[in-house]
């Protein structure tokens, strides 16, 4: 079960805090957030600052101005589930799955209050907790939307934390945002809506930076960087996506070398998952000032309709997981026959685009050693002018800063120094 960032990050609800009628009466709300990938929008707290995203179910993040070490944060997340997933099921869950979060101490559920959202039943979840040590209170509202073939739906649960003690504003918060909720249609994610590029991601330990478009997710590995965006119209599928991988390469080996390399993995990949593979172009092209070379193909393959019999297997399917996924709690339950509406045309073909870039370092005296950086990117369609210029956009938000490996870090200022302190690096 993925660890989401939203148990750092929930609706603060508490009930009774204040009174009902002064409940958003000084609250300053900003201009509607409009998140088409997953239906719907809503406004936060005028002094709410909208940061990056570091889970592909987050839709929406955002913290108030910090004051004396207090801080408040809204989000908004999003999860695929069956059809007979109900609010209370699915927020039952999730604390479930908190309590088991060792970050997490003395957690107490202090009210689970009905709310209204969006003309939807809420189930609210209030808790009290330790969080790495700072008393924190803590709520979360679930509502759980049907889409329009009632094959699935999708569980919205939004969120907001205090921490330091801002617990009288909690209520007002949450009442506020939750007016302010409204749903429209499901879009599918598009490259061409993807925005401008984030603040920088730094991986010191890797060597680079990187800065992921607005509204996709960015989440650091041992290896490198996942980003992306969850598509609600095709179930749990992250796509457009992109990877920036380090790799330790021999001496000596040139980008050209290991793009080939990545090509026949590519081609072999996709030939033997029944796909008709087409190299569109490839040819040198660089990052962060660095010679590379990079590669385009597209994967297409024809999807045959799905049949009436095939339709009530699946059925039979769903229902089954749908009560196993109750029964285990699982998160990640999700609907395989996706979320088209019902007068959208059947999809008869697929057509996947993979922009791959990579340069290398392979100076043998480089420091952290010989490697490649490679970039790629996987977006839908068959346009490869405008994966293209994606590529283009997202090697332009990348750099490469000098490498800090673990035991080179320096020591931390307010510890003595003595024999065993730790030996800082010569200044630049």
């Amino acid at each position: 079960m993925r660890k989401h960032s939203w148990l750092c990050i929930m609706v603060l609800v508490t009930a009774g805090i204040l009174p009902a009628d002064a409940v958003g009466e000084d609250m300053v709300m900003g201009e509607p957030v409009v998140l088409a990938r997953a239906g719907i929008s809503l406004s936060l707290p005028a002094d709410c600052e909208i940061g990056p995203l570091g889970e592909p179910n987050q839709l929406l993040l955002a913290v108030q101005d910090e004051t004396d070490q207090q801080a408040l944060g809204v989000t908004l997340s999003a999860f695929p589930v069956g059809p007979k997933m109900t609010a209370d099921q699915f927020a039952d869950v999730m604390i479930a799955y908190l309590q088991e979060q060792l970050v997490l101490r003395d957690m107490e559920v202090v009210a689970s209050p009905s709310l209204k959202v969006a003309e939807l039943a809420g189930a609210g979840r209030v808790l009290s907790y330790d969080l790495r040590g700072q008393e924190t209170v803590a709520a979360s509202v679930c509502f759980v939307r049907p889409l329009a073939d009632e094959d699935a739906s999708i569980c919205y649960v939004l969120t907001v934390e205090a921490l330091g003690g801002k617990s009288e504003t909690i209520q007002q918060t949450l009442e506020a945002v939750i007016a302010t909720v409204s749903l429209q249609a499901i879009e599918p994610t598009s490259l061409a809506d993807s925005g401008e590029l984030d603040e920088p991601m730094q991986m010191p330990q890797l060597g680079f930076s990187i800065r992921p478009p607005e509204q996709w997710y960015a989440a650091a590995g041992p290896a490198g960087v996942q980003m992306g965006q969850l598509d609600y119209t095709l179930g749990e599928e992250i796509i457009p996506a992109a990877q920036l991988t380090v790799t330790l390469i021999l001496p000596g080996e040139d980008a050209q070398t290991c793009a080939s390399q990545a090509l026949e993995t590519a081609k072999q990949t996709g030939e033997a998952s029944g796909f008709d593979v087409e190299v569109l172009a490839q040819g040198p092209a660089g990052m962060a000032g660095q010679v590379g070379y990079q590669f385009i193909l597209r994967q297409s393959a024809e999807i045959e309709p799905i049949s009436d019999d095939d339709d009530a297997d699946q059925e039979q399917d769903d229902q089954a997981a749908d009560g196993q996924a109750a029964e285990d709690g699982a998160y990640e339950q999700a609907a395989e026959d996706g979320f088209a509406a019902d007068e959208s045309p059947a999809v008869t073909s697929v057509a996947v685009i993979i922009a791959h870039r990579v340069i290398c370092l392979n100076d043998p005296d480089e420091p952290g050693g010989p490697r490649s950086y490679s970039l790629t990117l996987v977006c839908r369609g068959a346009d490869a002018a405008i994966a293209a210029a994606k590529m283009d956009e997202l090697a332009g938000g990348f750099e490469l800063i000098p490498i800090i490996v673990a035991d080179e870090r320096p020591a931390e200022q307010d510890e003595p120094a003595g024999d065993d302190a730790a030996i800082e690096p010569p200044a630049e």
